[in-house]
């Protein structure tokens, strides 16, 4: 089933990967490249299908003290798992 679902989204996005006049071109290369996570929850029923859970853990960061808050939270755990925050993205840090 799996499999099915992901020949049929691949078929979707196929005309527009690559196209750079076409404005479908960054969701459509972007579904190509997560095609193999994309539907894990189907085979795997463990795993869920959205990110409710993740969104609740940040949540109280990001309403109790706003962004900047979130952002300093970011860093402390970039910094634990030897990576750095730049431009909002984690990046491996050299020793």
């Amino acid at each position: 089933m799996k499999v099915d679902f992901e020949g049929e989204l691949l078929h979707l996005c196929k005309p527009y990967a690559g196209v750079k006049s076409a404005p479908e071109r960054i969701l459509a290369e972007r579904m190509t490249g997560f095609i193999g996570e994309l539907f894990a929850f189907v085979s795997c029923p463990e795993i869920a299908s959205e990110n409710n859970a993740a969104e609740r853990a940040i949540r109280p960061a990001v309403v109790d003290g706003g962004v900047g808050a979130a952002r300093q939270e970011a860093q402390k755990l970039a910094a634990c798992c030897g990576l750095s925050l730049r431009h909002g993205r984690f990046k491996a840090t050299t020793p």
